[in-house]
């Protein structure tokens, strides 16, 4: 499994596919079989001039979009973080994006804190600049490396985790494993363990749609590339982050990566962070927005065609309660409601709110005032 997890991750995923097509028409050539062999050539080379066509702009684009941070070595391989902003007595800030998504995702809430506290963020692997990792995946492991870059960036203070969605999971799951270097979570509308049971159940194991691995073939021919800005070689601006993002997706491993990654949350739901108190008396803030979000059903049947009316029914019902789940893991946990109108994304629509809980946080933390 893993191996194909490599393949599929692979820039070269398109060359792989179409030298044997090409090859084959050339030998249906030589057996005299014209027509069968057009009719398998053409094709094989327009995939090989796709193929080519999305290698040459991933070199184009690591060109014009180097790494903006730096590298640790985790079991052999690369993993892409960035930390800015000062050391002082407050704790180093862990932002984790939410779906399998890189890190410059939180890169305008990590501009903002860099200010004024030292802010850290990173490529999972199988994603951004860092490399598809080792196997297998899973939430436990990806918090073991969480832990191994950690410790090479030189961060190995007790830190506040800040997570949105699946990244929250990732964040409660590194919080039961390293209980001794987390100071503080800040939950983003993270998802719970009941609602990916309860998906589970009716899906069964690795039964995740396969649009997104579709999506890593289509990159491999490069049919997801955006035209992106001439720039000279070597420079870095943050002002074209949508850019850096269409950049990243258009290669394969951002789409694999978050197959794999959300197949082992699937595979075993009962194995994340689930019972109340079980992160002891950690500070703990459990954002929630105001709008309906991810329990909009509307949203969800969009998400989950086949499901029936009362199964998207209770999945939002599921949902509805997340702040609650997420806060009930700690026994400081709280729950914190966004502004009027905000959703699932809240840290996109309200980064000022964000960051103000993220202080508040802080100063319970550090003792400053009594949080």
């Amino acid at each position: 499994m893993f191996l194909g997890y490599r393949l599929l991750s692979s820039n070269v995923l398109g060359i792989v596919i179409a030298c044997p097509v090409v090859g084959a028409g050339l030998l249906l050539f030589q057996a005299d079989m014209m027509n069968a062999g057009m009719a398998v050539l053409l094709p094989g080379l327009l995939m090989l001039v796709g193929a080519l066509f999305h290698l040459y702009r991933v070199w184009r684009f690591h060109r014009c979009y180097p790494a903006p941070g730096k590298y640790a070595d985790v079991n052999g391989f690369r993993a892409h973080y960035l930390v800015e902003g000062d050391r002082a007595s407050r704790p180093t800030v862990v932002w984790i994006p939410g779906s399998h998504d890189p890190g410059i995702e939180m890169l305008d809430l990590h501009n903002a804190l860099s200010g004024w506290n030292r802010s850290f963020i990173f490529d999972r692997f199988g994603s951004g600049w860092s490399d598809t990792g080792s196997g297998p995946r899973s939430l436990s492991n990806e918090a073991a490396e969480l832990s191994a870059i950690l410790e090479q960036a030189g961060e190995t203070a007790p830190v506040i985790l800040a997570g949105h969605s699946l990244g929250g999971m990732l964040a409660t799951s590194f919080a039961r494993m390293y209980p001794e270097k987390v100071a503080g979570l800040l939950l983003l509308d993270a998802g719970t363990a009941d609602n990916f049971a309860y998906v589970s159940g009716l899906r069964g194991p690795g039964n995740i749609p396969g649009d997104s691995l579709w999506l890593s073939v289509m990159a491999a021919f490069g049919l997801l590339w955006m035209r992106l800005p001439a720039k000279d070689p070597g420079k870095y601006d943050r002002s074209e982050l949508g850019q850096m993002r269409l950049g990243l997706m258009a290669q394969p491993k951002s789409h694999t990566g978050w197959v794999y990654a959300l197949n082992a949350i699937f595979d075993d739901p009962l194995g994340l962070v689930r019972e109340a108190g079980s992160l002891g008396n950690v500070p703990l803030y459990a954002l929630v927005p105001d709008g309906q979000g991810m329990s909009d059903r509307h949203r969800l049947k969009q998400a989950l065609p086949d499901f029936s009316d009362l199964q998207i029914a209770n999945l939002a019902a599921l949902q509805e309660q997340r702040g609650e789940v997420n806060a009930a893991l700690s026994t400081q946990g709280r729950i914190k409601v966004g502004p009027p109108g905000t959703t699932h994304d809240l840290h996109r629509e309200e980064p000022g709110f964000i960051l103000d809980e993220l202080r508040h946080l802080l100063e319970q933390v550090t003792g400053e005032t009594d949080g």
